[in-house]
């Protein structure tokens, strides 16, 4: 009885063991669970497309989870495929916290993936979706435009930065300019329209007014070429190449001749234009020679000096001056210093003058008038005694020229005085004449006759006898006696008046100088 029961268990375990087998091999697979689908009208709303769903596993392994969308938007952040790994709890939870952020301006059904592991095969769900439905988003969409000054502007549009889903084959931009308005800036004279979504996208076009330039027109103006006389040029005028519009001219441009001289000079203009960038050409102005008379002036000199001779301009242009000649004329006078006194009719002429800009010619001959030189002729005096004759006397000149004397005047000179041999002492004029000249003002000056009174002869002394003195006789001692002084005679010598011939000699010296420096005093005087 006990061997057939324990094969009986043997059995049952052994049949449990083949039971227990195939269990083991076929474990419990993960379970996803999902909602309905989620539908979004508002592409600017994030939403969890799997808040209502749940992963579960009978077997509580950890699971590995990836979820994977199509395009149109990202999730948690994401734009490729996210995942985590956990238990069934853990992972659903993080499921349900997934936000889908839709692209905005995009209609589209996000269509999500979601693959579960539980590292003995893996389940995959894709039934999951997401309905977005776009709305309109604004795209501001510029313009700008450049344009010339007598033409039609050209614009541009300008597009937001990475703009998509946008068709720009229609986009027509126009400018409210016109080709008459002037050069400048005109902030809202562009605009521009015709953009189109593509589809998928929705956009609500707003275009905005943009900036157009109206630039200058280039315009050539040439100065215009004349030809005319130094000083009297005409002026040039201004010729145009560029204008537009219908216009002729360009008011502020103003040309002339710049430096003027003879042969050529260039022309040129000058100016601004509102309208108008300007390029200038010179022009060529071909200058002749002016008239200018240079007439000697009348001359006047003295005899026996050079008459100054000066030229009269006419004809002078341009304030210019005889310093403006590159060359002075020469001016003389054919009445030299030794021409008579007189006038001299067609005696003066200028020559030798040059200037670059003068066609120069000179004018009538002067007269040239010679007036008489200044000469004084001064009587010398002289001194005498009373009783003398006056004797002969002579002159000083001042005022000779061209080596003259007395002897080319015309006369003879002569002396006239009051004095004669019985005038007494005193002083008399002594007046000289008696000659002329045409070329010469005389001025004739008296000098002084001085006479003085004859000095007294003096009266001779007589010389006196000398007696001499008896010589002593010899006294016949040993002792000789002394000699006796002699006694002085009474009667004087010749010796006592010796004195008096010298005092008239002094007396003599003195009256002569007293006589000499009254002579001096009257010719000072005179």
């Amino acid at each position: 009885m006990k061997r057939p029961v324990l094969l009986a268990a043997v059995a049952v375990l052994v049949g449990a063991l083949v039971v227990a087998a195939p269990l083991s091999a076929s474990a419990a697979a993960p379970v996803i669970s999902v909602v309905s689908p989620v539908s979004i009208t508002d592409d600017s709303t994030p939403v969890s497309p799997f808040s209502g769903d749940s992963i579960a596993d009978a077997d509580n392994d950890t699971l590995s989870v990836s979820v994977s969308w199509t395009s149109g938007g990202t999730v948690a952040g994401s734009a490729s495929p996210v995942s985590t790994s956990g238990a069934p709890a853990a992972v659903t939870t993080w499921l349900r916290a997934l936000v889908y952020t839709p692209a905005v301006g995009v209609t589209t059904t996000a269509s999500f993936t979601i693959s579960v592991d539980d590292g003995g095969g893996a389940v995959t769900d894709s039934s999951v979706s997401v309905q977005v439905t776009a709305v309109a988003v604004d795209l501001h969409i510029g313009a700008s435009g450049t344009g010339t000054y007598g033409g039609a502007a050209t614009v541009s549009p300008v597009y937001p930065s990475g703009m998509t889903g946008v068709d720009t084959s229609g986009v027509v931009c126009t400018s409210t300019t016109t080709a008459t308005d002037p050069a400048g800036t005109y902030a809202t004279a562009g605009q521009c329209s015709g953009a189109a979504s593509l589809p998928g996208f929705t956009y609500n076009f707003i275009y905005d007014l943009g900036a157009v330039v109206i630039d200058k027109a280039p315009l050539t103006v040439t100065a215009s070429t004349v030809s005319g006389m130094y000083g009297s040029l005409p002026t040039p005028t201004p010729g145009y190449s560029g204008l537009v519009n219908g216009e002729t001219s360009v008011a502020g441009i103003a040309c002339t001749t710049v430096a003027p001289v003879v042969p050529s000079a260039p022309t040129r203009c000058s100016g601004t234009a509102a309208n108008y960038s300007l390029t200038f050409v010179d022009g060529t102005a071909t200058v002749t020679q002016a008239p200018l008379t240079l007439t000697p002036s009348n001359a006047q000199a003295t005899y026996g000096s050079l008459a100054p001779v000066t030229a009269t301009p006419t004809g002078f242009v341009s304030g210019d001056t005889m310093a403006s000649l590159t060359t002075q004329p020469t001016c003389t006078t054919s009445a030299g210093a030794t021409a008579h006194v007189g006038g001299y009719p067609a005696t003066t002429t200028c020559a030798g003058a040059v200037a670059t800009n003068y066609a120069i010619s000179y004018g009538a001959s002067g007269t040239t008038t010679i007036t008489p030189a200044s000469l004084t002729i001064t009587a010398l005096g002289k001194s005498r005694l009373v009783g003398q004759a006056n004797g002969d006397f002579s002159a000083t000149t001042v005022g000779f020229v061209n080596g003259q004397t007395i002897a080319n005047l015309t006369g003879t000179l002569r002396f006239t005085t009051a004095a004669t041999a019985a005038s007494g002492p005193g002083s008399y004029p002594v007046q000289p004449s008696g000659v002329s000249s045409t070329d010469y003002a005389i001025t004739f000056v008296p000098g002084v006759v001085t006479v003085t009174a004859v000095a007294p002869t003096p009266t001779p002394t007589p010389t006196a006898t000398v007696t001499p003195s008896p010589s002593p006789s010899p006294t016949p001692t040993r002792t000789p006696a002394p000699t006796p002084t002699p006694t002085p005679d009474p009667t004087p010598t010749s010796n006592d008046l010796g004195w008096v011939p010298w005092v008239i000699v002094v007396a003599g010296v003195v009256f002569i100088a007293a006589i000499v420096a009254i002579i001096l005093w009257r010719r000072r005087a005179a």
